[in-house]
């Protein structure tokens, strides 16, 4: 007999429910036990596709960890198969050929630093073992080789040899990487930098609006009374 979307539900409620004992909880996720509970709320499509692109994520995420790191933790194993639940009822509203499309299409791009270098040998230094900097460090370009970049699971068009960037911030902190592919590191390099020149130019012109409105306000206080 077809288990009903009650019975689902409870089915996954089981699955994602942390372990309570004497003084301590194991698998405890916010996500699922703080702020799960459901709202009646009217979403639009592109809403939907965005909600679908997060838990795509999560999935991607968590299984590029199982696999790469060939081990697992109390949170993961409750989050995959919520994100999964979740997706699965983003398509039964969207369709589940829109949801595979966001999937492929989330998953795709998706590889991280794995937080571990490469191993080196003991020869001499290759190219591909530097990491570059732009002129005022916003963002790094570095080789996959050296950064221990792994594809994220079912990432067949992954470009292993390819130049990356990305800001310094989240290299440091292995977020995903969306910049890759470039040829050679001067490529990804001038990349960098030109996005770094763009980002300083919009902080320099807000900082000086900013400016010339205090000095706007400045112009038109009050000044008081000589005697």
């Amino acid at each position: 007999m077809d288990k009903t979307s009650a019975d689902m539900d409870k089915i996954s409620a089981e699955m994602t429910a942390p372990i309570v004992g004497d003084g301590f909880v194991i698998g405890y996720v916010p996500e699922i036990h703080k702020l799960g509970k459901e709202h009646p709320f009217e979403a639009t499509t592109f809403e939907l596709e965005l909600l679908a692109e997060h838990w795509a994520e999560q999935v991607g995420s968590i299984e590029y960890m199982w696999e790469y790191f060939q081990q697992s933790g109390s949170e993961e194993i409750r989050l995959q198969p919520y994100a999964w639940e979740r997706l699965g009822k983003i398509a039964d509203v969207l369709g589940k050929d829109r949801v595979n499309q966001v999937l492929e299409r989330t998953i795709k791009w998706c590889f991280r630093t794995s937080g571990c270098e490469a191993p080196r040998t003991g020869g001499p230094s290759e190219p591909e073992d530097k990491v570059l900097y732009t002129e005022r460090g916003r963002s790094a370009v570095f080789h996959p080789s050296r950064a221990g970049l792994r594809p994220m699971v079912r990432n067949a068009e992954f470009v292993g040899e390819g130049w990356c960037w990305q800001t310094a911030e989240d290299y440091k902190s292995g977020k995903v990487v969306e910049h890759f592919g470039f040829a050679t590191a001067q490529e990804a390099l001038q990349a960098a930098q030109k996005e770094e020149y763009a980002f300083f130019y919009d902080v320099e012109q807000e900082l000086e609006g900013l400016q010339n409105e205090q000095a706007m306000s400045s112009d038109d206080d009050p000044q008081p009374e000589s005697q």
